[in-house]
């Protein structure tokens, strides 16, 4: 039965106990091996030493953020040691004169170039593709194209409560409490669906799901959907229902979903409470597709706990409730971005509930 929300051991009662990887699918010829993780400095070859253009391109793919996270083990085992940074410098400055293959020389200068443009932060990343282990997904591996961040597109990266929110869809619709819609009880709208990890796997998992975002983002976020779709079994891909559709939340009449008078009864949003009218935004969306008619109607929210933004959850968790939705279920969690380790926060809220947690177990999170 459910009887505590707050606790962090829920749904590992539930027999959650998984890990969700991303890692960027290596060239060929490529070592593939598991790396054991180098915990100091000290433990990196010095260029004095010429280490191999095996070794070399071994530790670059190891310790490149893009290209080895791990979101939800609790331990950063592909962090990088403390001195990285002036470790690739002194690669770059040694000209790795002692490599004599000049094609091996030119590819490891383009990792570490790589490396060194991710620490200046995601905008300075490279275009990249990304595979996503999602544990209790029928898909065996999600693969998402993450074009370089230009201007406010903040839909081309998948943040780091995205494959967090995947792996809770996985799970939370087995609690025999019923916290979640099961497949087949309606439709899923995605608010923000970026490059499309969460609404993949509500399809994979049997909903029926609308993809939502921004006009600019929806190409890729296509292409995202389509090469999970023929990467799947014949019989799993002519399973999914998945539709992909424009809204743009302060023109929403525009919308197709608007024009139709789509109603839904579940929404999903996940990382897209970072500015002070976002609140707002949200709920208003929330009010115009959730189909209140629903009892079990809901919407789940996955947010990393950022403290700058304190005010600004406040703001939403305040905002759906002035919506007459409960809060009937939340936990925290922690996770790994591109920006290391982050607490995150996974609620649930629903209308006509006999289970209503008061907003102020969250309102300090």
């Amino acid at each position: 039965m459910f009887e505590n929300s707050s606790n962090d051991s829920t749904l590992e009662t539930s027999g959650c106990n998984s890990s969700v990887s991303s890692i960027v699918s290596l060239p060929s010829g490529f070592p593939s091996r598991v790396f054991s993780p180098m915990l100091h400095i000290l433990d990196l070859p010095t260029a004095s030493s010429q280490p191999s253009a095996e070794k070399l391109k071994e530790i670059l793919y190891q310790y490149g953020h893009s290209l080895s996270l791990d979101c939800d083990s609790g331990d950063a085992e592909n962090a990088t040691p403390r001195g990285y940074m002036s470790w690739l410098t002194k690669l770059i400055s040694s000209g790795l004169v002692w490599i004599q293959d000049e094609d091996e020389q030119e590819k490891i200068f383009e990792l570490i170039s790589k490396s060194i443009a991710e620490k200046c932060g995601r905008s300075a990343a490279p275009s990249m593709v990304r595979e996503f282990t999602i544990s209790g997904l029928p898909s065996t591996r999600i693969i998402l194209s993450e074009p370089s961040l230009t201007n406010d597109s903040v839909g081309f990266k998948t943040w780091g409560s995205a494959p967090l929110l995947a792996e809770r869809m996985c799970f939370i619709q087995k609690i025999e409490d019923d916290i979640w819609i099961r497949p087949g009880n309606g439709r899923v709208l995605e608010l923000g669906a970026g490059t499309g990890l969460v609404s993949i796997t509500l399809a994979d998992l049997g909903y029926r799901v609308v993809s939502t975002d921004l006009k600019e983002i929806l190409p890729n976020l296509r292409e995202n959907i389509n090469r999970n779709r023929i990467s799947n079994t014949e019989e799993r891909k002519n399973q999914w229902e998945i539709e992909v559709e424009e809204l743009n939340w302060t023109t929403p009449e525009s919308s197709k979903v608007y024009a139709r008078g789509d109603r839904f009864t579940a929404i999903v949003l996940s990382d897209l409470v970072y500015d002070s009218d976002q609140p707002d935004l949200v709920t208003k969306m929330i009010g115009l597709f959730l189909d209140r008619q629903v009892t079990d109607c809901r919407v789940i929210i996955q947010i990393p706990l950022r403290e700058r933004f304190l005010d600004v959850r406040r703001e939403l968790w305040s905002a759906l409730a002035a919506l007459d939705l409960h809060l009937i279920w939340f936990q925290q969690q922690t996770g790994f971005d591109d920006f290391g380790q982050s607490e995150y926060l996974c609620s649930v809220w629903g209308y006509h509930q006999h289970i209503k947690i008061d907003i102020s177990e969250i309102n300090d999170r």
